[in-house]
Parts: C-alpha cells; structure tokens; sequence
C-alpha cells in the first residue's frame, strides 16, 4: 500500500491540481448559471418510491467523495494513470456539454432536505446539472479503475469476485441516496452509467497485464 500512494507522487499532485480545479470549477458554474433553458425529466416510478431524503442516506451519497480522493492515489503504472485520465476527461467533457446545451433541474424541490447531510449537500451543490449524473458516472469510473488494479496485480479470482460483489451493493447504495437526496431522477442515473461505461471502454483500450509495467517507469 505504502509502495503505491509513494509511486508516481508528480504527476499524481500535478493531475490532482489541474483536474480538480478544472473540474470544480466548471461544475460549480454550470450548476448554479444555466446557460440555456431548464428542463425536467419525466418521473418513473422508481423515483416515486424514493427513499426519505434523511441523514443516512445523506451520508451515503457523500461517500464516494472519500473513495474518490484515495483511490487514484494508489495507481502505481504510468499507463493506469493516463487512462485513469482519458476516462475521467472522457466522463466530464461530455456531461459539462449536456449541463451548458440541456440544463435539468433536480427534483430536490418535491422533498424536505431536513438538517445534517443532506442540507449541507443542498447547498453545496446548484440544482441545474442532474442530467447525465456524474454521481452514477464516477461510480464506473472509479469502479472500473479498482477492477482493473485488482486484476492486473494478479489477485485470486475469489478475492476479486469478493471486492466486486462489496462494489454492487455499495454502488446501489449510492445511487439510491442520490433519489433520496433530490439530488437525480432515474433517468438522470442511467445517462450517467451509459457515459461512464462508454468512457471506461474507451479509455482502458489496449491496457493490459503486462503492457508498460513497472512503478514508476515510463509507459
């Protein structure tokens, strides 16, 4: 563990700067001055069965903020590290596109956000950048990004199946959370899914085992 959050320390703070500022900021704008008309979606009925927007759920759809700040830091492959990139470019650009073209609002106006967690989330966050969901995108972003370590660091097909079934149930969590929060409606979540796995796919292309290798060395 140690081995990996010290390779690549450079580009890792580098990346995290420039992409992190970028990314906040153009959020942050897009969230809170839409450019164009906002819209909304059409409810289904699983936004109908929501959960209560409380303070548990307001916890749950906060974590992969902590997953998401830990797990690019235990990259340890120059080749990982690029297409951790291109994926998450390849998420962003096109939901900043969607956010400035197709504005939608989230449904957080039909629920109480009550106090805790979910307030906070409220206002921390505009309500005009629900459609595609970056929430359930960065899910298979990070997701995949934890499979592919897994996998190419040669663990044991049991383990992995193990961590995968621990990433389902933890995912459906988070995706719950953000209908209980107001924070999406269903249909925000699957746009979102569809961008990451298609960003995923794209990005990991031609990565393998044993392609570019070693930490730290180029490749």
């Amino acid at each position: 563990m140690r081995s990996r959050f010290g390779a690549l320390v450079p580009e890792k703070l580098f990346l995290s700067l420039v992409l992190s500022t970028g990314f906040w900021l153009a959020y942050g704008v897009l969230s809170r001055v839409p450019p164009g008309r906002v819209r909304t979606l059409p409810r289904t009925p699983l936004d109908s069965w929501a959960p209560a927007g409380t303070a548990g759920w307001g916890w749950i759809y906060l974590s992969p903020f902590l997953l998401s700040g830990l797990l690019p830091w235990l990259i340890d492959r120059r080749d990982h590290l690029r297409a951790y990139v291109r994926c998450f470019l390849a998420l962003s650009l096109p939901a900043f596109v969607c956010f400035a073209l197709f504005p939608v609002a989230s449904p957080r106006g039909t629920l109480d956000p009550g106090a805790g967690p979910v307030a906070w989330v409220r206002g921390a966050d505009g309500p005009y950048n629900a459609f595609p969901s970056l929430h359930a995108g960065f899910l298979v972003l990070l997701g995949g990004l934890a499979a592919r370590m897994v996998e190419f660091s040669g663990r044991s097909l049991p383990l992995r199946i193990g961590l995968g079934a621990v990433y389902l149930t933890w995912s459906a969590a988070v995706l719950a959370a953000t209908l209980a929060t107001g924070q999406h409606w269903v249909l925000d979540l699957v746009a979102g899914l569809a961008l990451g796995f298609a960003a995923h796919r794209w990005a990991w292309r031609g990565v393998t085992r044993s392609g570019a290798g070693t930490p730290g060395t180029p490749g």
